[in-house]
């Protein structure tokens, strides 16, 4: 609100890796308007993009500028939605992979004044819209919003928001390739879906793994909870269990507890310290009956520890299920499940 003006604008101010200021403030926005909700991205050179949204106070726009690792800026502001009608948009974010290449998330209320769904933007690392505009939601309603990205540094990316299609608001998730594409459904971050959550959240995704902060009333009080879950296959929840005094001398996959379940199984496993100097690809998957793959809960590079692994199988049809691990060492174990709904 500076030098007098009655309406918000953006600004930025760069550091060096000291802590010291480079220069002094520079307006983002081109024109005077209220313009405000700025995020950023950060690439590997020092490059970056700022997303905002300006317009006017009724009925504001998503908008970027490119920025070169000297604070110069690269082309102009530009129009982040193509929506010909007025309607208004909501909540901007941001991400990159660190190379260039982005995505910008946004409320979205094109189609009703009232409800808002999630649109996206991918760009290429020259700035360029890579397609259309496209929804990172489904269905039309009840109203969402809250919109947060996260990318990887392989492109591959999520989408965040607040949804209320249930009785209570819960933070959702789209996972997307590097391309953009949507990869699944969309399905709620939190397993315990019984109460809602604030609209203060928190995503991170690194290493194909999907990391979420976020706010709950379970225990009475508004408590901070979190999770990981594989981008791979988010039906899945791994946790590394801290162990200090503990030799681990084996490959051991233990009793899947509960065992009949529903719809939760929670399955611990551990890796030896013999191979704490190195990492090995392990994989811990769900058979069907008939063998075959109905589910890969952890596919990925493990050091020696004890891990547990949730699998939530709501989407699942009761019966019988096999768990298998296997390491590229040579270790497999096999273990019967029952899903009884």
């Amino acid at each position: 609100y500076r030098n007098g003006i009655n309406y918000p604008n953006v600004y930025g101010q760069r550091y060096d890796t000291l802590g010291n200021k480079i220069g002094g403030n520079f307006r983002i926005n081109e024109v005077l308007n209220t313009s405000q909700l700025p995020r950023i991205a950060l690439n590997k050179d020092g490059s970056f993009i700022v997303a905002f949204l300006g317009g006017t106070t009724s009925s504001p726009k998503p908008y970027m500028q490119r920025y070169n690792r000297f604070g110069n800026t690269i082309g102009g502001n530009q129009r982040v939605d193509d929506d010909s009608t007025n309607g208004r948009k909501g909540h901007t974010d941001i991400a990159s992979d660190g190379k260039g290449y982005f995505v910008i998330a946004w409320d979205d209320y094109r189609f009703n004044p009232t409800i808002a769904v999630i649109y996206y933007q991918v760009y290429d690392t020259s700035g360029n819209k890579v397609g259309i505009n496209q929804r990172a939601d489904v269905n039309w309603g009840p109203d969402k919003g809250a919109t947060k990205t996260a990318m990887q540094t392989d492109g591959k990316f999520i989408i965040n928001w607040i949804d209320d299609r249930t009785t209570y608001g819960l933070v959702y998730c789209q996972r997307f390739n590097k391309n953009g594409i949507k990869i699944g459904t969309n399905f709620p971050v939190a397993l315990n879906t019984y109460y809602g959550c604030g609209s203060i959240y928190s995503i991170l995704l690194y290493n194909l793994r999907m990391y979420s902060t976020w706010n709950d009333p379970r225990n009475g009080n508004w408590d901070i909870f979190c999770n990981v879950r594989s981008f791979t296959n988010p039906d899945s929840v791994l946790v590394i269990v801290p162990n200090k005094t503990t030799t681990l001398k084996e490959f051991k996959l233990y009793p899947i507890y509960p065992n009949p379940f529903n719809p939760i199984a929670k399955i611990k496993f551990e890796i030896p310290n013999e191979v704490k100097s190195q990492k090995l690809e392990v994989r811990l998957v769900i058979y069907d009956v008939l063998g075959r793959e109905a589910a890969v809960l952890v596919h990925d590079i493990l050091s020696s520890g004890s891990y547990k692994v949730q699998w939530n199988a709501v989407n699942y049809s009761s019966g019988l299920y096999f768990i298998k691990l296997t390491t590229e060492s040579g270790y497999s174990a096999v273990q019967k499940i029952i899903l009884m709904k």
